[in-house]
């Protein structure tokens, strides 16, 4: 739905873990702003390359603290 509301397609989405994520998002005039809250929820990354957003494994998030 956040692809629909902004004009964008997501790549690269079928390669991370299924996730779904529920609850509200509040959508605002700035992508980056929303796609960085999802970042922080999904423990993902994010390069944007104008309507494209590429999503990535964010494997510093994932390793166990020392």
């Amino acid at each position: 739905k956040v692809g629909r509301y902004y004009n964008i397609s997501f790549d690269g989405a079928t390669s991370l873990p299924d996730k779904k994520i529920t609850g509200k998002l509040f959508l605002s005039e700035n992508i980056d702003d929303v796609l960085s809250s999802i970042s922080l929820l999904t423990s993902t990354e994010y390069k944007r390359e104008e309507n494209v957003i590429k999503l990535l494994k964010n494997e510093r998030r994932n390793k166990p603290m020392e």
